[in-house]
């Protein structure tokens, strides 16, 4: 992301560390970052911003990553990269891809892994972006 691109992304990230890590690298490719740490924030950000893009973790307290997943779905929709584990199951990403997941980004991430998987994903937005329709942003 440059600077004349703005993009709200939504990191939904109940590891503090991880979220601000992520929400570091957002923020540096020109990104406004919108974190929360569990489920029902997540949905309530996703309600009251126009987010573009959403970072999903595959496990929070209040509830699951993919039932996240589904609820955001309910009321949005947006490219979603989905964050769970290096020893997930084949069946557990495709779980995620069959929910809508766009991408899995393994745990646990090097940064700049991380932040080439971000470059790569602010470039679909942008090309998306252009392609539009009256604002609305599609898969």
């Amino acid at each position: 992301m440059n600077a004349s691109a703005h993009f709200n992304i939504l990191v939904a990230e109940p590891d503090l560390p991880a979220r601000e890590a992520l929400s570091e690298v957002l923020s540096g490719l020109g990104a406004s970052v919108h974190a929360a740490a569990t489920g029902r924030r997540a949905l309530d950000i996703a309600r009251s911003v126009p987010i573009d893009a959403g970072i999903i973790d595959a496990a929070f307290a209040d509830m699951t990553g993919l039932q996240l997943l589904a609820a955001l779905r309910l009321v949005v929709r947006f490219p979603v990269m989905f964050v769970g584990g290096v020893t997930a199951s084949k069946e557990a990403r495709m779980a995620a891809a069959d929910a809508g997941a766009w991408s899995w980004l393994p745990r646990p991430f090097e940064i700049e892994v991380a932040r080439v998987t971000m470059r790569l994903f602010a470039s679909l937005l942008r090309a998306d972006e252009g392609s539009s329709e009256s604002g609305v942003r599609r898969l």
